[in-house]
């Protein structure tokens, strides 16, 4: 029968192994999405979904911000 202790040890070890793997994943597949929470106007809100169609929220709202980035960049050069 293993401890208590035991029993945390392996828990602490599976779950540095899990962090382990994920950072190497991210690191070999930079693409993985990562999930971003935030608040937001509700009028705004109102706008992206009357603009956004059928199209998945996230989707469109990642698309929304790559459009600012770039528009940003071009003013900010």
């Amino acid at each position: 029968m293993r401890d208590e202790t035991s029993v945390i040890c392996s828990a602490s070890l599976i779950s540095v192994f899990d962090t382990f793997v994920i950072l190497n994943i991210q690191k070999e597949h930079p693409s993985l999405k990562q999930h971003v929470g935030f608040t937001i106007d509700s009028k705004l809100l109102s706008e992206i979904e009357a603009l956004r169609g059928r199209e998945k929220r996230s989707t469109f709202i990642e698309h929304l911000i790559r459009l600012g980035l770039k528009v940003y960049r071009k003013a900010d050069a």
